[in-house]
């Protein structure tokens, strides 16, 4: 249990000095923004709305507002959507 809680005091103490020279966690807590994250994998999820973030893969982050490396997400994409529209223009090309 000492050695656990060892390690992770030296966690936030990196993590501290790393946010003083300017290097932030990407928040991911927010819908998707191909600017700052990477989609690894799709899920249809009627209940939730298109680019919800569904879990996080791996974590991103900024130096200064610059792009250090994008969070790895997963998110929602319904494909419902998406066949509406082809299926209107389908319709439409037809006539």
């Amino acid at each position: 249990e000492s050695t656990i809680a060892g390690l992770e005091m030296i966690v936030k103490e990196f993590e501290k000095m790393l946010a003083e020279e300017g290097v932030i966690e990407i928040d991911t807590g927010v819908p998707f923004d191909p600017h700052v994250h990477e989609a690894i994998e799709t899920v249809a999820n009627e209940g939730e709305p298109d680019g919800k973030i569904l879990s996080v893969l791996q974590k991103g982050y900024l130096l200064n507002d610059m792009l250090i490396r994008p969070a790895r997400v997963k998110i929602v994409k319904n494909e419902h959507k998406q066949q509406t529209a082809n299926s209107k223009q389908q319709t439409a090309n037809s006539k």
